[in-house]
């Protein structure tokens, strides 16, 4: 059984890197690089999916608070009469 977590991960961390090699960005192949956009498109339109409720629900929440604010006012009018 292999195993390809910590080893690997403390492997590299122990792994002495020269100046040049920490400079140079990381290389993916084009089928990663597309692979990766597809997980981000696909994370942002959950996030996007997740948003248009919560924006629905912001609209209710400030027609409530006007509501509530014209209400108070109302009341603060009428006891003073």
């Amino acid at each position: 059984m292999t195993s390809t977590g910590p080893p690997q991960t403390a492997h590299r961390v122990n792994t002495p890197m020269s100046p040049d090699s920490l400079r140079e960005p990381a290389r993916f192949s084009d089928d990663d690089a597309l692979r990766r956009l597809a997980a981000l498109d696909h994370s942002l339109h959950q996030i996007s999916t997740q948003l248009t409720p919560l924006s629905k629900l912001l609209s209710q929440l400030d027609e409530l608070c006007a509501t509530l604010t014209t209400l108070i006012g109302s009341l603060e009018s009428a006891s003073r009469s």
